[in-house]
């Protein structure tokens, strides 16, 4: 009896934690540093005035990407440095996935940077993963500053 107890509650707990990870997760709202733009709209935006366009790729399931939203987007200095040095557009891979697809995103969360180049918007850089608003600002700064 007790081990049909015991074989109960893990089945009961493994079901528990698969609902979880299985069900929806509540849309969060968007960041403010975010423009209402279309990629292609935002990389005829761009110009050689030094401002950087940033492309955050992401989707509403993945844990780092929603932890970004809610500490890393919307920290003061990270708002502060966009207002100064960069505009800024989302990516939500399940909504654009062709999208994604041709620009490469292999993991999320990947920020991708471009720059004015020649032949107008050309990528600068790109990094995935969980980065707190200390880590991309740096980051941001590094490519912004240097050729």
């Amino acid at each position: 009896m007790r081990q049909i107890v015991i074989i109960a509650c893990v089945l009961i707990s493994l079901a528990a934690a698969l609902m979880m990870v299985m069900s929806p997760r509540a849309p969060l709202p968007t960041p403010a540093v975010f423009a209402d733009k279309t990629l292609r709209e935002a990389k005829r935006a761009l110009s050689n005035d030094g401002r950087l366009l940033v492309v955050d790729a992401w989707a509403n399931w993945c844990t780092p990407c929603r932890e970004m939203r809610e500490s890393t987007w919307v920290a003061p200095n990270v708002d502060a440095w966009f207002k100064q040095n960069a505009s800024a557009i989302e990516l939500d891979i399940d909504a654009q996935a062709d999208l994604a697809q041709e620009l490469r995103i292999m993991s999320i969360p990947t920020i991708i940077v471009y720059r004015w180049g020649a032949d107008g918007a050309v990528e600068a850089g790109r990094k995935s993963g969980y980065q707190t608003a200390e880590e991309l600002v740096g980051w941001l700064e590094t490519l912004r500053t240097t050729r």
